[in-house]
């Protein structure tokens, strides 16, 4: 297993833009159904190893993932009163305050949310998609782009025209462009810093949209809103990283303590707030919030861990066998662990 996961990391150097198709959701749920039983047997055998290392738990594992991305220890405890009221007060202006809310999160292009529903809509045709296409030169640079792309190109003869685009794209493509594209810029915000939050945090973003599109391709979820969800999940934790990191902190340590506090208090309930304030249409809200019976609640949650384990392993904070054992718990197949790692690292550079 060990092996196999050091051959993984070495994927990490790709640079091409690329996107999730159907192929890779169909043949995926093939070999996932085909292993179903196997999995079954390992994952109650995985169970128990899990118990016995609580380092693997989800909580410690995501504890892991932002003291690793912030490359020091977090100690919630070691905050003063007094930064403990301001961060209280804090958290209560963003989720009670609409005003501050709006003012303090970026604003999306209209044609985002509108083109968004269109994608959805089974009535939209090419020409409804290339009209909204155009509406925003970010969007449409992006498509075209793409499009001429290695992975989607591979003849290399130049498509200048956006209705060739979209059909070379098709739906699936244009509704992951999109996504990558509005929130690439938010996530790649300058005030990152020296320990380049924006950057792990998109790279994480990325790896839990994928992993939720093919964890819910093989357990008759619903992959787009997968990947929707995974995408907007961490746009609280970028929010609130930008709002800290005008803050006087003593230290690093400080910072990501005081971060942490935050985004265990608030972050879902923001991401959510934020995604209904831009408009995006479908139930990525309810299911960033955890509060939907939609099974796509437990997916997401699956992804969410499954990438910061993989952040964790290419750090080298965990083994290939500690990974592997999540993985089995949650009856994710080694194949689709690989996907991931190469379609984030294809993805990243678009």
């Amino acid at each position: 297993m060990s092996q196999l996961f050091d051959r993984f990391k070495s994927k990490l150097g790709h640079t091409n833009t690329a996107v999730i198709n159907e192929n890779t959701l169909k043949e995926t749920h093939q070999k996932e159904s085909a292993s179903q039983a196997e999995s079954s047997v390992v994952a109650t055998a995985s169970e128990t190893q899990t118990e016995d290392s609580p380092e693997l738990q989800p909580e410690a594992i995501q504890r892991q993932f932002y003291q690793s991305i912030f490359n020091c220890s977090i100690n919630i405890s070691g905050l003063s009163t007094q930064r403990m009221q301001a961060l209280d007060a804090l958290a209560e202006q963003f989720l009670n305050d609409a005003e501050f809310r709006v003012k303090s999160t970026p604003r999306l292009p209209a044609v985002v949310p509108q083109l968004l529903r269109c994608l959805n809509d089974k009535k939209s045709s090419n020409d409804d998609f290339v009209k909204l296409i155009k509406q925003d030169p970010s969007i449409a640079a992006a498509v075209l782009k793409t499009a001429n792309s290695a992975f989607f190109n591979p003849n290399n003869k130049v498509i200048d025209s956006f209705q060739r685009a979209v059909v070379i794209l098709g739906t699936q493509g244009l509704r992951s462009l999109l996504c990558t594209t509005m929130l690439q810029p938010i996530t790649s915000d300058k005030k990152s810093g020296k320990c380049n939050f924006g950057k792990f945090l998109w790279a994480h973003s990325l790896r839990t949209g994928i992993s939720s599109q093919l964890i819910a391709a093989t357990q008759r979820g619903d992959p787009f809103l997968g990947y929707l969800a995974g995408l907007f999940n961490n746009i609280g934790d970028i929010t609130l990283f930008s709002q800290l990191s005008s803050w006087d902190f003593s230290d690093e340590s400080e910072m990501a303590s005081g971060f942490y506090y935050l985004q265990q208090k608030c972050a879902k309930p923001l991401s959510a707030a934020i995604i209904q304030q831009w408009e995006i249409p479908g139930d990525i809200a309810a299911v960033v919030m955890g509060d939907s019976e939609n099974n796509m609640v437990h997916v997401l949650q699956q992804a969410i861990t499954f990438s910061q384990a993989i952040h964790l392993l290419q750090a080298e904070a965990i083994t290939g066998e500690q990974l592997g054992i999540l993985m089995d718990l949650n009856s994710i197949r080694p194949e689709v662990c690989g996907k991931v790692i190469e379609m984030t690292a294809q993805m990243q550079a678009g």
